[in-house]
């Protein structure tokens, strides 16, 4: 395996000499490690596209063609090798056809037409122009559905891309700072209902007391009235009393007794 594996490594940097890449022999390696074989086809690969690019661009210097090097690469791509096979069927050709068939088989590659060159050439044999026309009228469609499709992607809605982490914060902040603005408003609401129910509450607290005072007063009025009303009826009673017992006089003193004081004296029934 060791030996294999020292073959591959040994054929990957003499074809690596030999065609342009955009790493370096030691990269290329790290990067296939244990996968030598993949990177050694893909070099071939490589190297076989160079050389039939290289190839075409010599032949077409070589022939006439309404198109140039470049164009017919990038028409061929990935078809280098049929590019050049073209090339030289024009090149050894002979007869007026020549030109016309080189043009319907660029044409097929670069129409995608679900037939091969050869077979289409076969049917229409005789009738080159027209099949020429009808590949030329097929690439003009393809072009129109193109130009449709790329004037429908441009005009299309672009998707929301997605939040940076710097928006993500900032939304969030936003967020945060929105709903303590909501939170601030509904606490704000609250207070106010609190300090309306309070003013309420001493109101009727105040009405209450009010309303105490006033029962306390007209009750205090009501016994003022009752003791205005008993002492009226006392002094009347008093009145009666005295009027009654023929209140004769009045004594400065009271015999037997040493005290001093007003007092009243009943007549007796005899008159003495």
């Amino acid at each position: 395996q060791e030996e294999e594996n020292a073959e591959t490594i040994a054929e990957i940097k003499a074809l690596m000499e030999e065609v342009d890449t955009a790493k370096s022999p030691a990269e290329l390696l790290a990067t296939y490690a244990g996968r030598y074989e993949i990177l050694l086809k893909n070099l071939k690969k490589m190297k076989a596209k160079q050389e039939n690019e290289a190839e075409a661009r010599r032949l077409v210097g070589e022939v006439k063609t309404d198109k140039t090097a470049d164009e017919l690469l990038e028409i061929y791509s990935g078809k280098e090798a049929l590019l050049v096979e073209n090339l030289n069927e024009l090149k050894n050709a002979e007869g007026d056809n020549a030109d016309m068939a080189f043009a319907v088989k660029t044409l097929v590659v670069e129409t995608k037409a679900p037939k091969a060159a050869d077979e289409l050439l076969a049917i229409y044999s005789g009738r080159e122009e027209m099949l020429l026309k009808n590949l030329r009228r097929m690439k003009a469609k393809q072009e129109e559905e193109k130009e449709k499709a790329l004037l429908a992607a441009k005009n299309a809605p672009k998707p929301p891309l997605p939040p940076s982490p710097t928006a993500s914060t900032a939304t969030a902040s936003t967020a945060a700072s929105g709903g303590s603005s909501s939170f601030k408003k509904k606490k704000d609401y609250n207070d106010v209902i609190r300090e309306r129910q309070m003013e309420q509450r001493r109101a009727e607290g105040l009405s209450t007391s009010t309303s105490i005072k006033k029962v306390r007063d007209y009750n205090d009025l009501i016994k003022e009235k009752k003791l205005e009303k008993q002492r009226r009826e006392g002094s009347n009673s008093a009145r009666k009393e005295i009027k009654d017992g023929r209140v004769l006089g009045l004594r400065d003193d009271f015999e037997g007794s040493g005290s001093f004081g007003p007092i009243f004296i009943r007549a007796s029934s005899n008159g003495g």
